[in-house]
């Protein structure tokens, strides 16, 4: 069952089950398994799995702390990690095409596979 923390604490929540998702689906797409959570001794959440030190750690880490740990006003985290992803890709374009034709071969596999049903 896929709960974020707030849910699992018993918080108020509104859109955290939402970047709870979003941090799951990156995680399936970097590591082509489900999200586990691991806790670290001051209770913040983080993926069990690591990430490869090729990977773009800090983007990677700063993504999944912001998603799985939000305060209060998640659609304003949201909107603030939107913009530092858009900085650092638009600082970055030959990253920013590289993640497009991922995209696009991860669109095109999608449909293939909708294709053979």
């Amino acid at each position: 069952m896929l709960e974020c923390r707030a849910m699992r604490d018993g918080a108020p929540w509104r859109e955290h089950g939402d970047l709870h998702a979003v941090a799951a689906t990156v995680h399936a797409l970097l590591h082509g398994e489900y999200l586990a959570i691991a806790r670290s001794p001051d209770g913040t959440a983080a993926p069990a799995a690591p990430l490869r030190r090729y990977w773009q750690v800090p983007v990677w880490e700063d993504l999944f702390s912001t998603l799985l740990n939000p305060p209060g006003d998640a659609a304003g985290v949201a909107r603030a990690l939107r913009g530092r992803l858009a900085s650092y890709f638009d600082a970055r374009p030959a990253k920013r095409a590289a993640v497009a034709v991922a995209l696009a071969k991860q669109a095109l596999l999608v449909h293939q596979f909708h294709q053979a049903k």
